[in-house]
């Protein structure tokens, strides 16, 4: 790319985009719903934000179905200027090669925010996470396709004018935070941390469904050293917690805390107070921005730190009564993060059952009443009231042919084995299973921070293990009997712009794994309830 010959070959247009490309490549499409991966197959675009880099805008297309035929579908389609962000940096960065270091720095950012983004909204299948339709590259522009739902801030804006300022009930509150929790606890499983939990990155189906979205802050979290390392204040000022603030301050980076999940939790908890005061834009008695700071500095309690806002503590009491300024005090707004709990504990933790039904469809039907209906009945919004994998994971990732003689039954249940190896080196050596939370990233992400593959090599390597398994399935057609020594292997060229001095082909192998047909047959029940 011009202006990027000064930085060397490792800030290259070229490599960087080269890398975007290997992950968009296999992302572009949902293999359960394919949309188009084409500028041109969309129009009527209407644009609904527009930033520096990009925009957000609301487009048709057409959906070719083998038996209804032609059909004209509504989404989101955000375009994020990948390639004007590069050339900023490349210029900030100017001719002195003390810049250098910064830039090449920035650079991996942007490359490592993107793709993480991609991962989880191209790889991570929860119905709780946004999905991605569809993702691909045009003249330097990422652009995704994704359905278009409501935006949480803008409900809670337009119920506010609704109700002439008056609380969030926690009966609306509480079933979105329970499934904002099964989304936090899916990403916590796979090992990531997501960051910047706000209203803004949450959305609403109009059926209820809560999604968690914005992935491009988020953070593997697989070793005691990234837990470390944990330390960028990343996210809106007003949603961190203690540990992060004083980051925002800190001389240097060996003044800084490292955080890790328990940051998302007391996001959450702020999350509730700006449905219940409108925080961080109450209309009076409006709490600190940087309450979190003060609570530590004071070694205080939420409660205490409240006890003479007289209208606040009257709204959380009309929200969910007493019950509810103890669970925040003492859980999701504590200040001491050892104390709060994880995303796996609050999905069933007796206070928030307390204002919940006692199901999740049930809380969904909750949220759609009370809270979607009151605002947008009429569905002025225009949103799509169902689709695939919406408010359900309605199929799969597995090729079709799967379905006609039970052969997903066996891929469901199967625990499989993966060993990566470079020349005479073996660089993984694991098992997984298919439709486990993703037990692949943390053993990959390492060959990345070793430098034998890049970041862009992530993605395609995970779906190339995938596909192997397909192949390791349809082998067993001929032969029906489990073969623990039966593999398939297939090699791999990691990205030449990855930090190794002699790049070579890797070799990746996927068999049987080890299980016994007990365990097997337990974890087959779970994969059915988790997918």
């Amino acid at each position: 790319m011009e202006g990027a010959d000064h930085l060397g070959l490792d800030i290259s247009g070229k490599n960087f985009f080269s890398q975007i490309g290997l992950a968009v490549g296999a992302v572009a499409i949902d293999k359960r719903d394919p949309w188009p991966a084409s500028q041109w197959a969309y129009f009527n675009v209407e644009t609904l934000r527009k930033g520096e880099f990009g925009n957000v805008s609301l487009v048709q297309t057409k959906i070719n179905h083998p038996m209804s035929g032609i059909d004209i579908k509504r989404c989101i389609l955000k375009t994020i200027n990948l390639e004007k962000q590069f050339k900023k940096i490349v210029h900030e960065a100017g001719t002195s090669e003390d810049n250098k270091s910064t830039a090449l720095s920035r650079v991996m950012r942007l490359l490592r925010r993107t793709v993480m983004d991609l991962y989880v909204i191209g790889r991570c299948r929860h119905q709780n996470i946004l999905h991605a339709h569809s993702v691909f590259l045009n003249e330097g522009n990422l652009m995704i396709a994704m359905p278009r739902f409501h935006v949480l801030q803008d409900l809670i804006e337009d119920y506010r004018q609704a109700v002439k300022n008056d609380p969030i009930s926690m009966t609306i509150i509480a079933p979105i935070i329970r499934q904002l929790c099964q989304a936090l606890d899916f990403l916590q499983k796979i090992g990531i941390i997501h960051r910047d939990v706000q209203p803004n990155n949450v959305l609403l189906t109009r059926n209820g469904t809560a999604k968690l979205c914005h992935f491009g802050q988020s953070k593997v979290l697989s070793s005691k050293k990234h837990f470390e390392e944990c330390k960028t204040p990343v996210g809106k000022e007003e949603f961190m917690c203690a540990e992060k603030l004083c980051n925002l301050v800190a001389f240097g980076l060996e003044n800084c805390r490292s955080y890790d999940y328990a940051a998302d939790i007391w996001s959450l908890g702020v999350m509730i107070l700006s449905m219940v005061s409108y925080f961080p834009n109450e209309s009076h008695h409006r709490l600190h921005r940087n309450f979190a700071l003060i609570m530590e500095e004071e070694q205080a309690s939420f409660i205490w730190l409240t006890a003479e806002m007289v209208q606040l503590r009257a709204r959380l009491l009309k929200s969910g009564g007493n019950e509810l300024k103890s669970f925040l005090s003492d859980f999701l707004l504590n200040p001491n993060s050892q104390k709060r709990p994880v995303a796996e504990e609050l999905i069933n933790h007796p206070k928030l059952l307390s204002w919940c039904s006692d199901t999740i469809e049930k809380d969904k039907a909750t949220i759609k009443k009370l809270f979607i209906d009151r605002v947008d009945f009429a569905n002025k919004s225009k949103i799509q009231r169902d689709g695939m994998n919406f408010d359900f994971l309605e199929c799969k990732d597995i090729p079709a042919e799967f379905y006609w003689n039970d052969d997903w039954k066996r891929h469901d249940s199967e625990c499989f084995s993966v060993t990566i190896v470079k020349g005479y080196q073996q660089l993984i050596n694991t098992e997984f299973r298919y439709f486990n939370p993703d037990q692949l990233l943390s053993p990959l992400f390492q060959l990345v921070e070793s430098g034998s593959i890049c970041f862009g090599d992530l993605i395609p390597i995970r779906a190339l293990i995938d596909d192997m398994t397909f192949d390791l399935i349809r082998t067993g057609r001929v032969n029906t009997q489990r073969d623990g020594n039966s593999s398939i292997e297939k090699k791999y060229s990691p990205h030449l712009g990855c930090d190794v001095n002699e790049p070579s082909e890797l070799v990746v192998r996927v068999g049987f794994g080890s299980l016994t047909e007990e365990e097997e047959t337990a974890l087959t029940g779970e994969s059915f309830e988790s997918y």
